[in-house]
């Protein structure tokens, strides 16, 4: 069994892997102020509230967007488990062939999405990860990582509209009824989440139209993926630890 850190620019996903499926999963906010003890602590807290030992983990592996918290969490891999952690990156050995302008640039997220993928579904195939940042990363029948589109998250798009003016109010993430809202808050769900709805499907579409493939499978994964799933019959399948799983592939390939 691995530790699995999967660090995001909101969150830090943790998992507990078995080499098949994500045996447990938890999580916590992503904190550059946090010292390695205060993450020891809270993740020691959650291998006992499983009744897991630290002697059972077996190895790390961390997929990570925040070079900053890269130096803090393998600081408690070596403190709490005496592993020295295995990052996600270009240069690792992985399932598929980078056919982009330059494989360092790509997001051991997007790395770590494309290898669960192909391994689980082959290609071609859309990964969608709903985070922070919303990416696209598409795989051929060849398994060639093609690259794809970023664009902002849903809640960062809710987040700079509310901060960037002084008089629209904080509102929850509930698709409005209809598209022509009645009052302030209503149209701003409906421009949020419609808009945001409509720009997912333009891209797919579109990539879909460039791949020019029959058969091509959307996959979603991340923050706000089970949400839309019912809204967006585009996609095909919501797995919600997409990341964390490609995370362990790799790190059992590399071992």
């Amino acid at each position: 069994m691995i530790l699995i850190a999967d660090i995001g620019n909101s969150e830090i996903d943790f998992g507990l892997y078995d080499g098949q499926i994500i045996l447990r999963h938890f999580s916590k906010s992503t904190s550059l102020s946090e010292t390695p003890d205060e993450i020891g602590v809270f993740v020691l807290q959650m291998l006992k509230r499983y009744r897991i030992l630290t002697s059972k983990i077996e190895g790390i592996a961390i997929c990570s967007v925040v070079p900053e918290m890269n130096r803090i969490i393998k600081r408690v891999s070596l403190d709490l488990f005496e592993k020295e952690p295995f990052f996600v990156n270009s240069e690792v050995s992985h399932h598929v062939k980078f056919a982009v302008d330059n494989p360092g640039e790509v997001g051991s997220d997007r790395l770590a999405n494309v290898t669960a993928a192909f391994v689980k579904y082959g290609g071609p195939i859309i990964a969608i990860d709903f985070g922070t940042a919303t990416t696209f990363s598409v795989v051929n029948k060849k398994g060639h990582f093609l690259g794809g589109a970023i664009l902002a998250g849903m809640q960062t798009m809710k987040n700079a509209l509310v901060s960037k003016t002084s008089k629209l109010p904080a509102f929850d993430l509930v698709k409005p009824e209809k598209v022509i809202g009645r009052n302030t808050l209503e149209a701003m769900k409906s421009g949020t989440i419609n808009g945001y709805m409509g720009a997912i499907q333009h891209l797919t579409a579109a990539i879909k139209s460039e791949l020019g493939e029959k058969k091509i499978i959307v996959l979603a994964t991340g923050g706000v993926s089970t949400f839309l799933e019912p809204l967006c019959p585009w996609i095909d399948k919501v797995e919600p630890h997409l990341t964390l799983e490609g995370t362990g592939i790799l790190y059992y390939l590399n071992a």
